[in-house]
């Protein structure tokens, strides 16, 4: 079995200035080296102990659709103690902060998944894989997911679950996307094409989820309408928003990698006004909507 190993490096070796260099700054870093399973795949930054910055974005060049979120409150206490518990060692105190309840303060739960190098693992009883299972039973209208990556066979399942009760489930997700990775996993169903096949394949035989399950690849806006997804243009996105009621944000992939390896982190906001704040301008940069394949007959995939 692959342990987890944090492991100091020297700033030189990451292109990073020395700590010399930064004459006001107290710079450390330590480089997780966990092999290919047990990854870091958490995206956050904690300013002052008052502002949370997390969201999908990575330090990197990639230029994928990504959101970032701004926080403050009582979640960044939360965050907080969740770095201390990746960094490993010791972090500064800081001075306990005390925020009055204030209108536009809303629930905020950490759901979050620590990293395991278990090649085997199946495990779905972490928070952040129960927050997706169990949002998706609670649906009353709708469920709508991005994600660059969709292919664990536990929200597969969950989906054709959630329509087969009537619900209307909308998945975004990018073509082509790292499509031989993807299928390594045990627990992985193929390629995203592969588990959309699968999907509308278990959904024929099941005719009153006709048009239910909506599967529409990321196509972002151009000069000009074009229904053709291109694997050059995807998106990096990680959300659920249910019935426009909550939203849940993060770092989380629908892959096994993200449901049982990766460290992650994700934030359930419990808003209407946030949850549908969060999809519009998630869906404000893209036309996804206007091609997506619900398996009605003669309805043409766009491939």
């Amino acid at each position: 079995m692959l342990k987890i190993r944090h492991k100091m490096k020297r700033p030189q070796e990451l292109n990073l200035p020395n700590p010399d260099e930064l004459e006001w700054v107290d710079f450390k870093m330590i480089h997780w080296h966990s092999g290919v399973l047990g990854a870091l795949h958490s995206k956050m930054m904690l300013i002052d102990g008052k502002t949370l910055i997390m969201g999908s974005k990575n330090l990197d060049g990639d230029t994928s659709m990504e959101y970032m979120y701004v926080l403050e409150g009582a979640v960044v206490s939360s965050m907080r103690a969740d770095f201390q518990d990746i960094w490993g060692d010791p972090i500064p105190a800081l001075p306990i902060l005390v925020t009055d309840y204030k209108d536009g303060d809303f629930p905020v739960v950490v759901v979050s998944r620590s990293a395991g190098a278990d090649i085997t693992a199946d495990e779905i009883h972490s928070p952040q894989n129960q927050a997706w299972l169990k949002s998706m039973d609670v649906a009353t209208k709708a469920v709508y997911i991005q994600t660059p990556n969709f292919c664990e066979r536990a929200i597969a399942h969950k989906v054709l679950e959630t329509v087969k009760r009537g619900i209307e489930v909308t998945i975004v997700t990018s073509i082509r996307q790292q499509d031989f990775n993807e299928a390594v996993g045990r627990t992985s169903m193929g390629s995203n094409s592969g588990t959309m096949e699968d999907l509308f394949a278990d959904l024929k035989n099941h005719p009153k989820t006709l048009g239910k399950l909506k599967w529409c690849w990321y196509i972002g806006i151009r000069s000009g309408p074009s229904p053709n997804p291109t694997q050059a243009e995807w998106s990096h996105v990680k959300s659920m928003v249910v019935d426009d009621e909550f939203a849940i944000i993060g770092s989380g992939n629908q892959d096994p990698q993200t449901w049982f390896h990766s460290r992650e982190n994700n934030l359930l906001m419990d808003n209407p006004d946030v949850a549908k704040r969060i999809k519009k301008e998630l869906l404000r940069p893209q036309q996804s909507l206007k091609w997506c394949y619900t398996g009605k007959p003669g309805e043409k995939r766009l491939k």
